[in-house]
């Protein structure tokens, strides 16, 4: 039997990704930090952004988003994610390419203007969240342990144990917190990290992801480890 756990259903509508269960510890960080504005960064048409825009305004917390653009939006007729951040109030700043610049050089760009624009906030007595992309941090990954609990749970629920599972993994982000959650919970079944995109070295990536499990494990005072040759990673379509 296969069972397919919904997780793009956990936002604020049926289009915007898995991230808010990292959300709901990321913007938890900034209540507790006392945050007035949260800012994150991705493309325009950002699941990430849009969500992070959705979490903060619930919680009374100004969302800024820096996005950059391979194709600039027209600011006159925002559409699909890019829409509903200016909707639910965001400020948004569109990073367009500079010419000979890629992609990548134009999000580092946006990430040293957002810090830039933090700096100036903080300057005036403003307490900012600086949330990175797709919510790659060891807050975020509490949200992917957390899962396996309730997973878990759900397994106890009716009365199966599943061999394997398989999730699309990006950043690593969440695949550290899953991985988390299996170690610390003893859970046998076999985890497949398929790469949404090319991660070149699955070593480094997978140390990588290791790393953020045990920031995630220690957040909580866990006294288990994961070491990076736990994770299977898959990139066989890179």
């Amino acid at each position: 039997n296969r069972w397919i756990k919904r997780d793009d259903f956990t936002g604020s509508n049926l289009f915007g990704g898995n991230k808010t269960r990292k959300l709901e510890f990321l913007i938890g960080k900034a209540l507790e930090d006392g945050s007035e504005y949260a800012f994150t960064y991705g493309a325009t048409q950002s699941n990430h952004a849009m969500q992070t825009v959705w979490a903060a305004t619930k919680n009374n917390i100004k969302p800024v988003v820096y996005l950059a653009a391979v194709v600039p939006p027209d600011k006159n007729d925002y559409k699909a994610n890019l829409l509903l951040d200016g909707i639910l109030g965001a400020e948004i700043h569109i990073v367009d390419l500079e010419d000979g610049e890629s992609f990548e050089d134009a999000e580092r760009r946006s990430f040293k203007l957002g810090k830039a624009h933090i700096a100036r906030l903080e300057a005036e007595g403003k307490k900012c969240a600086d949330i990175p992309m797709v919510g790659a941090n060891e807050y975020g990954s509490l949200g992917y342990l957390s899962a396996m609990a309730e997973l878990a749970d759900q397994m106890n629920d009716i009365g199966i144990r599943f061999d394997h599972m398989y999730h699309a993994s990006g950043s690593g982000g969440t695949m550290a917190g899953i991985g988390a959650g299996k170690k610390l919970l003893g859970m046998d079944m076999k985890v497949h990290s398929i790469t949404a995109m090319g991660v070149g070295d699955e070593t480094k990536y997978a140390a990588k992801a290791a790393d953020l499990a045990n920031g995630a494990l220690k957040l909580i005072g866990a006294d288990v480890q994961v070491l990076p040759d736990e994770f299977i990673v898959d990139q066989n379509n890179f």
